[in-house]
């Protein structure tokens, strides 16, 4: 799960300087550098070790490793070569795990008729199914695909969804109920301030109990502020957005950055990176679930 350095990210913020109080293993190799090792991702198994997730752009590959308990396994290929995937530093394969159930989503090269895929591992990583297809969209284009779980392990997976021509960009999400097997339709999670979202820049979907958040990026005539899209039946529905970012960033050219965040009780925590002030700033926030506002904001760095 994210949830514990997204946790200890919020945690530890409330004193940005209290360096003291953190204690930090010694640095672990995960692989060298003939992997690709682009956008990393990172998930616990059911005992707590890491498992960790990234792209190669140059070979069209995903890669997976996990801890052991005395280092990391050699890094394996998840993909089949008939299925090339898009991977970049900005962006790419996501990882998510519920237990030791772990669900692996990339994206098809070329973009504009390759499809999204899911493979699980029901063993902690051990072992992992073949892909899936996860978007049906007829003539539509998919891309960014981001993965999470509810509360019964099931996989939520959102996408970016465009029009025929790479026209009117929005995020979706597509729940499965046999664990990454087959999928319904996708449901519209973004929207909410009347723009589109900004078509370059990834999302991130997360989940507690019978709350699901979709958090991106928006684009409203090039004001790319961070909503989230919320779900309160386990995302087979999104009526409501937060606004979960009010540093209004106007900018004509794609921040290639998505949000990311958790919810903990009935407040959902962010991170994001925003160039408003000026300077390339990374921010917190924290809104409500309960009447759906922004509670607090502030820069981390």
């Amino acid at each position: 799960m994210r949830f514990f350095t997204l946790f200890m990210l919020f945690i530890t913020g409330q004193s940005l300087f209290a360096q003291s109080s953190i204690v930090w293993s010694q640095t672990a190799e995960v692989t060298g550098n003939q992997f690709g090792n682009m956008h990393p991702r990172v998930s616990t198994d059911g005992a707590g070790n890491p498992m960790i997730l990234w792209g190669n752009h140059h070979t069209k590959q995903v890669f997976f490793t996990r801890w052991t308990g005395s280092g990391f396994t050699n890094p394996v290929a998840l993909n089949p070569a008939s299925i090339p995937i898009f991977a970049a530093s900005w962006a790419g394969p996501d990882l998510a795990s519920h237990g030791d159930t772990v669900y692996v989503v990339f994206k098809e090269t070329p973009e504009d008729d390759g499809g999204i895929y899911i493979m699980h591992s029901f063993d902690g990583g051990v072992n992992f199914s073949g892909p899936e297809r996860v978007d049906a969209i007829a003539d539509s284009i998919s891309r960014f695909p981001a993965v999470g779980s509810d509360a019964n392990g099931q996989p939520l997976v959102a996408f970016m969804k465009f029009d025929p021509g790479w026209g009117s960009a929005r995020y979706v999400l597509a729940k499965s109920n046999d664990y990454g097997n087959t999928f319904g339709a996708d449901v519209l999670g973004s929207r909410f301030s009347g723009g589109n979202v900004c078509d370059c820049c990834p999302a991130t979907v997360t989940s507690s109990g019978n709350t699901t958040a979709l958090l991106y990026r928006d684009n409203l005539n090039d004001l790319r502020n961070s909503w989230a899209g919320i779900s309160f039946d386990g995302g087979v529905s999104f009526a409501e957005g937060i606004e979960i970012d009010n540093t209004n960033w106007n900018i004509s050219s794609c921040p290639s950055s998505g949000p990311d965040g958790i919810i903990y009780g009935n407040k959902l925590y962010s991170v994001f990176m925003s160039a408003a002030s000026g300077k390339t700033l990374c921010y917190r926030s924290r809104s409500s679930l309960s009447n759906l506002q922004m509670e607090f904001i502030e820069p981390l760095t």
